[in-house]
């Protein structure tokens, strides 16, 4: 839709200025393109986006530069570092000893920074590391499964590295702030109440609690509880046919070319392909179901772990649809399909466990507390590679 829209633009603006043409072209792109090729600010699309998944009024302002905030003695959470005089400026203005980046590299070509010459500013110093585990952003299920790998990552960096961590993702409001909250609880033996009250009142933001308590329950568990869940999508349903008529609508008045075409002339639509997106894979990758011909409906078997998770159905690649006839949650008027798992048969102990450490203020018994510090600080089989963006 949007190239047939480029290509009308174009054909009709032998009339236009080069200015008109231009602002025309930029209005008829695509919300997620950066900014700078759709004329909108880089920091007002990415603090819209930020505000529409965290259901939230935080902005990110990038053309300020970074913005950062002590939380304890030996944690900072901050925004995304941009050049190397911000390694040089937290290091010898913060005593900064060890730098973690959670940002994806497609953070990073968002907002056209250069991670490299960070890293070697890092490295030419000597007095302070800089290390990446990234974790997808606006994504509660990446948060869940990255954080003990993260967290384990930042304890014994800050245990071989002498000053403080500088925990960052982009804007410092979602994930870093997880990372940052699940130390205070796991590791320096705050309850997450209580550290989430004393982070928010120096920096307003928006972490997943229930991610960090999930998380906990998993690391303890040594696993996610996974179970096998199936989707289904009916092919002759209300969602189908709602696609297929839209789909009827745009053919019959677009043609392939661009030229207006009679409906009667168009190929009839038809479902060749249904997906799901989100879930535990996130909303830019995709998982396809089959038609199985004697129920009618399109189906796949997923193993999911233990919680709840939002998916809307993509049909024919580019239609996302809720369909109402699976369970659904509005997200700040966006509507999703959400499935949530119940944890299956388990003993006793981890069962109560679980229920206790998901609760608001559920916390850690003594035993537990020092089970987890123990495998957070137990070293690792074999060197880690760099771990590359998910």
């Amino acid at each position: 839709a949007n190239k047939r829209a480029l290509v009308t633009l174009v054909s009709a603006s032998d009339s236009d200025s080069d200015s008109g043409l231009w602002t025309r072209i930029q209005q008829a792109l695509p919300d997620w393109l950066p900014g700078w090729l759709t004329g909108k600010s880089d920091s007002e699309e990415y603090s819209k986006e930020m505000q529409k998944k965290m259901g939230s009024s935080l902005k990110y302002e990038h053309e300020k530069g970074i913005y950062y905030t002590h939380i304890t003695d030996r944690l900072i959470c901050g925004s995304c570092l941009q050049t190397e005089k911000d390694v040089d400026t937290i290091r010898d203005k913060d005593n900064v000893g060890t730098i973690l980046c959670l940002q994806e590299d497609k953070d990073m070509a968002w907002w056209n920074l250069d991670i490299v010459p960070i890293q070697e500013r890092a490295k030419e110093r000597g007095d302070i590391v800089h290390v990446r585990e990234p974790i997808r952003d606006f994504d509660p299920f990446s948060l869940r499964q990255r954080l003990p790998a993260v967290v384990k990552r930042l304890v014994q960096d800050m245990d071989a590295n002498e000053g403080r961590a500088y925990v960052h993702c982009t804007a410092g409001m979602g994930r870093a702030p997880g990372v940052v909250l699940a130390h205070m609880w796991w590791v320096d033996g705050y309850t997450l109440e209580a550290a989430y009250d004393k982070l928010y009142s120096v920096r307003p933001c928006h972490p997943q609690l229930a991610s960090i308590r999930a998380a906990a329950c998993d690391i303890l568990s040594g696993n996610m509880g996974e179970q096998e869940v199936t989707i289904r999508f009916k092919a002759d349903g209300p969602a189908a046919v709602g696609v297929l008529q839209a789909m009827s609508t745009t053919e019959a008045s677009n043609g392939s070319d661009g030229a207006e075409v009679e409906a009667g002339e168009a190929a009839k639509p038809e479902i060749a392909k249904v997906e799901i997106a989100g879930l535990n894979v996130g909303w830019d990758k995709r998982i396809e179901l089959q038609l199985n011909e004697s129920s009618g409906y399109y189906e796949t078997k997923v193993e999911l772990p233990i919680g709840k998770f939002v998916y809307k159905f993509v049909v024919n690649d580019d239609h996302w649809v809720a369909d109402e006839e699976n369970p659904t949650a509005d997200d700040n008027g966006n509507l999703n399909n959400v499935v949530e798992v119940m944890p299956g048969p388990m003993d006793t102990e981890e069962s109560e466990r679980r229920t206790r450490l998901m609760a608001p203020e559920g916390d850690f018994t003594a035993a537990e507390r020092q089970t987890l510090l123990a495998m957070l600080r137990a070293p690792e089989a074999e060197p880690k590679p760099e771990p590359v963006a998910l």
